[in-house]
């Protein structure tokens, strides 16, 4: 009789081992998705993002007559009439940037993080604008869009692969 009273008791702990594994693996997971990430490599991959977001707006504008990113229209429109001869410039989210970039006190200086990033993201987003004209004149809207999409999940999955951001020590 003693074992079969051992049996429920066990199975008991089982399942409750079983529960206390689901909760540690759902607390990992929240604390996961909750901590600061390391910056290390964001700025690439938000300049990654302004190629597909170049690409989006082309065909936006095309399709729609609307632009979805709310960029500067004209870089758009310059983007989508200079396609037909260079197809490798894209569009971004421009107007702030140009802005930040032209009144930077250090715009000249040999070492400027900053400038670099503006630039960056200036030029990739007027080559996705590019990219994202010639190949919706030569491949259409489905596979313009499909290559966006793309590119987001690649930068999607990329940000799981960020450092956690390291915690402030406290010198008190």
């Amino acid at each position: 009789m003693s074992t079969d009273s051992n049996v429920p008791c066990c199975s008991v702990q089982t399942d409750n081992i079983a529960s206390v594994k689901h909760r540690s693996r759902l607390t990992r997971f929240i604390r996961y998705f909750s901590d600061d990430i390391g910056t290390k490599h964001v700025d690439l991959q938000l300049i990654i993002l302004s190629f597909s977001t170049g690409i989006i707006d082309v065909v936006s504008s095309n399709d729609f007559s609307v632009f979805i990113s709310i960029q500067t229209g004209n870089t758009v429109t310059l983007g989508i009439h200079t396609s037909t001869e260079v197809p490798e410039i894209t569009t971004a989210v421009l107007t702030s940037t140009y802005i930040e970039l032209l009144i930077d006190p250090k715009l000249f200086q040999w070492k400027n993080k900053a400038r670099n990033r503006r630039l960056a993201y200036i030029i990739v987003f007027i080559v996705g604008i590019i990219s994202g004209s010639y190949m919706h004149a030569k491949l259409g809207t489905a596979n313009t869009l499909t290559l966006a999409a793309c590119v987001k999940a690649i930068v999607t999955i990329s940000f799981f692969f960020n450092s956690k951001a390291h915690a402030k020590s406290s010198s008190t």
